[in-house]
């Protein structure tokens, strides 16, 4: 997860993008074959969401892995209902 979040942090960097990643689940596919987490980026503005969306982020980006879904604040993640 560490070594994870440090290649987020590089890749962001690199884009000029500031926001606060934050870890989720690990994800695995049936196959063991194809490893990665959930990640949501808090505080990311909407230009910065665009360069994300264009850029994208880790080594699979071009597989079309990750789903981008907007939140409106990392508070509201793990509120109860």
């Amino acid at each position: 997860e560490l070594a994870f979040l440090q290649a987020v942090d590089a890749e962001l960097a690199a884009l000029g993008v500031d926001c606060r990643p934050i870890c989720g689940r690990l994800q695995v596919l049936e196959s063991g074959a194809l490893r990665g987490y959930g990640l949501m980026l808090d505080r990311l503005s909407a230009a910065d969401s665009l360069r994300v969306l264009e850029a994208g982020v880790g080594a699979h980006r071009r597989l079309g892995c990750g789903v981008f879904v907007p939140h409106k604040s990392a508070a509201a993640v793990g509120a109860p209902a």
